[in-house]
């Protein structure tokens, strides 16, 4: 292992050398962040669970020590992308459109790498072997290009996983004298912060996977007097964030990520009535006796700021259902009740788009509970983990009871618009997480949330209509007759039966539960099952990856919408702007891409409507 080490840690100090000698201290500082970004994501690929299960189900060791395994690379691999997140966000705002372009192409080269790096690890070359070929020339140009290290190509090879993590140690290792050479160039306290949290991330991922060579031989056979109480009192001393959820001391979330039982009620045909399907969910699900046991506040995260025309409500929850929510809630004791929403990016191309006026536009107007906006008076809250500090609605921290009621509807990233999704607006507003310069995503923003301040009931409207496919986050043109109300103490329950309608049986098709997943060391599932659950797809309901055409559309939205769309310029639903008139003033082709992706997208009310025109 020493041996090994020193090779690459002499490859590293050869790098930082030649660095060191870029006179230009800016472009030394570039340089040296376009370097760690492409490593970053070298990483956060390479250790991507996809890529590893087939090495980690091969081991000779009981379920419990596998799953733990799983989590602890889960965990680093979330570190590394955070990383690569952060580095990408820090150059892109500090570079012209050049300079930008070629921030990613630094980024593919390592998505690339990582690719490489997992292919020669985990397969053998007798499986796949025309990716062994193409995996095999990547490492061979890289070497000529100066590229790949002399001192780690010979080790990207099919060994044991003992030896993976001997030359993990040796690449952690790399990193942290990387940084510890580049917090002295850096001047910005904020980005020192992050950095350092950067360097103890590595630290802690080098003594991880040093207590792994430790507790296997070179068979890949546990030591004598290892097993999974010795590795987990040995890791968790590294840190409890690589154990799983229900191991780690102080991980108080409630019912979150424990499971609950989970209650559909239907309604047929279009004379049903949703306040009776809503009332039998309630009570089927036990939400009386939450309330009850602290009534002092309660704060539903509602969902309304995504509307965008009285003509089209499928973006929209039913006011008609919150506004009985609240009259329960105030039956039940509850001293106050609050509707929580946060704006969105539609404000900065539309006026009249505050919280107040929204709400009041939609009809969410009642004695029985006060609209909020969340994004007034935020909470900055600090945490263990992740690098830059977030804030959090104040009302939903101070509440007593906190409840998600989401809007079912279509998204391309995340299969369906669901619980879980609903909570990335509890904290920063979302746009402020979606674009090429975010310095943190938005669904770590939400899980840093959660873990403040855990909800405790979650409710999904799914009644007509409803707006599938795979845009329906944005609109649509003909929603789809679904008439369903999803119930249940955990969040992460009601998503799972409710993916499983979907027909997805692992919510971690989707990729907020997968990283849900790996962040709380928990995936829970409903613990019993009442109602009338079934296909969505029998009742209309148009999945984001039916057919050709949605799966495209699905697989293409997410990186031109989070990086060509003009930080959400370039697509907008077909506005009321009788209501909300237009403030940005746009230029043809802004016009043109809206008018198109209307079109081709469903992004407009059912009803036809002149085109917008400038304000």
């Amino acid at each position: 292992m020493d041996e090994l080490t020193n090779r690459l840690l002499a490859d590293t100090r050869v790098e930082l050398e030649r660095l060191g000698a870029i006179a230009d201290s800016d472009r030394r500082l570039a340089e040296f962040l376009l370097l760690s970004l492409e490593r970053e994501q070298v990483a956060a690929i390479a250790y991507s669970e996809a890529l590893l299960i087939h090495r980690l189900e091969g081991l000779d060791v009981p379920d419990d020590v596998r799953e733990l395994l799983r989590r602890v690379i889960l965990w680093v691999q979330r570190d590394e992308a955070l990383h690569a997140l952060y580095l990408r966000g820090l150059l892109v705002r500090h570079q012209t459109t050049v300079g930008r372009a070629f921030v990613f192409v630094r980024q593919l080269v390592g998505s690339i790498s990582g690719w490489v790096s997992a292919m020669r690890h985990h397969r053998p070359p007798t499986h796949f072997g025309g990716r062994h070929a193409v995996a095999a020339a990547a490492i061979g140009a890289g070497r000529l290009l100066g590229r790949i290290p002399d001192g780690l190509a010979t080790e990207l090879r099919y060994t044991t996983f003992r030896h993976y993590c001997v030359v993990n140690i040796a690449l952690e290792r790399s990193a942290v004298i990387s940084y510890e050479y580049l917090l002295p160039l850096l001047e910005d306290p904020s980005h020192v912060e992050a950095f350092e949290r950067i360097l103890a991330d590595e630290v802690r991922h080098t003594d991880v996977f040093e207590i792994l060579v430790e507790a296997f031989d070179e068979h890949d056979r546990l030591r004598p007097g290892v097993d999974l109480d010795v590795l987990v009192d040995r890791i968790g001393a590294v840190s409890p964030w690589f154990l799983p959820g229900d191991l780690r001391p102080d991980n108080d979330l409630g019912a979150f990520g424990r499971g609950s039982p989970v209650h559909v009620a239907r309604g047929d045909g279009p004379d049903a009535d949703p306040i009776a399907a809503l009332d039998e969910a309630l009570e089927a699900t036990g939400l009386e006796a939450i309330v009850r046991a602290d009534p002092r506040c309660v704060v539903i995260q509602g969902q309304f700021m995504l509307g965008y025309h009285h003509a089209d409500r499928s973006t929209v929850l039913h006011p008609e259902l919150v506004e009985h929510l609240a009259i329960r809630l105030r039956g039940w004791g509850a001293k106050d009740v609050l509707l929580l929403e946060t704006p969105n990016l539609y404000d900065g191309f539309y006026g009249n788009r505050s919280v107040r006026e929204v709400a009041a536009y939609f009809g969410f107007e009642s004695p029985h509970y006060t609209v909020v906006d969340g994004s007034v008076d935020p909470v900055r809250v600090d945490f263990d983990r992740g690098l830059v500090a977030t804030h959090v609605a104040r009302p939903w921290l101070d509440a007593s009871v906190r409840i998600i009621f989401a809007r079912l509807l279509g998204d391309p990233s995340e299969l369906a618009h669901a619980t879980l999704a609903t909570t990335c607006r509890i904290a920063d507003r979302t746009d402020d997480h979606l674009f090429s310069n975010k310095m943190v995503d938005h669904r770590t923003a939400g899980f840093l949330a959660l873990e403040s301040a855990p909800p405790h009931f979650a409710l999904v409207d799914a009644w007509a209509p409803v707006a599938d496919g795979p845009l329906g986050v944005m609109g649509s043109s003909t929603p789809c007759d679904v008439r369903r109300i999803y119930a249940g103490a955990d969040p992460l329950a009601v998503d799972t039966l409710l993916f499983a309608d979907l027909g997805f049986d692992d919510p971690k098709s989707a990729e907020l539960h997968r990283q849900a997943d790996a962040w709380f060391g928990r995936a829970s599932g409903p613990t019993s099952i009442t109602g009338r659950p079934g296909p969505l797809e029998a009742d209309g309901y148009r999945a984001p990856r039916d057919g050709f055409w949605f799966r495209f559309v699905s697989a293409t939205a997410n990186p031109i919408y989070f990086h060509l769309s003009g930080n959400g310029r370039l697509f907008t639903p077909d506005f009321d702007t009788d209501a909300f008139p237009v403030i940005d003033d746009p230029p043809l082709y802004v016009r043109t891409c809206r008018r198109v992706a209307r079109r081709l997208f469903g992004l407009r009310p059912p009803t036809d409507r002149q085109p917008e025109s400038r304000s």
